[in-house]
């Protein structure tokens, strides 16, 4: 790939970060009001500099994992599998 292309994809991708920034949580209390309240004793949630974390404290089933997911990808979030490193990741609000 050329410097010119990637350089133009780095700079889209940074675009749409601040975009989506705007339509997601800043706090993790706005986060944690997103999630459905049955669930959300079965999560452990995290903030770092760019991103919330958000970890199941044990195995979801299907179901609720669903659930979880739909919430998050409404955000413009995504899970991240990495055995039991995994979890789901949300870009903070600005």
């Amino acid at each position: 790939m050329d410097k010119e292309l990637l350089d133009f994809l780095v700079a889209v991708r940074n675009e749409l970060d601040q975009l989506i920034r705007k339509f997601t949580p800043k706090t993790l209390d706005q986060l944690k009001e997103a999630i459905p309240k049955e669930l959300a004793d079965t999560l452990t949630f995290e903030e770092k500099e760019e991103y919330f974390i958000i970890r199941p404290k044990g195995y979801l089933g299907s179901e609720n994992f669903a659930k979880v997911l739909d919430t998050i990808k409404s955000f413009g979030g995504e899970y991240i599998s990495a055995g039991k490193a995994s979890h789901f990741r949300i870009l903070r609000g600005v």
